[in-house]
């Protein structure tokens, strides 16, 4: 997916591994997870679920049921 990175969308879950130097994984630390970390617990709410995840060199982007795109990782040069 990404760099050194993945990330998993399933029905009910987010998850990741991999490289986490920039907080690409999306766990909320910089810690690499020593195996696949849930990013998040799917909400019932179908415009809060994520439902595309797209993964760069540091940085992973979500893109959430209303439309609405999140990211995180990298962004010392605006990316």
């Amino acid at each position: 997916c990404g760099g050194n990175h993945t990330i998993v969308v399933q029905t009910n879950q987010v998850l990741a591994c991999g490289r986490n130097d920039f907080g690409q994984c999306g766990i909320g630390s910089k810690e690499a997870p020593p195996s696949l970390a849930v990013v998040v617990e799917q909400p019932s709410s179908e415009k809060h679920q994520v439902k595309h995840a797209s993964c760069g060199p540091s940085h992973s982007m979500f893109v959430l049921g209303s439309g609405e795109l999140l990211g995180c990782g990298r962004n010392d040069m605006g990316q």
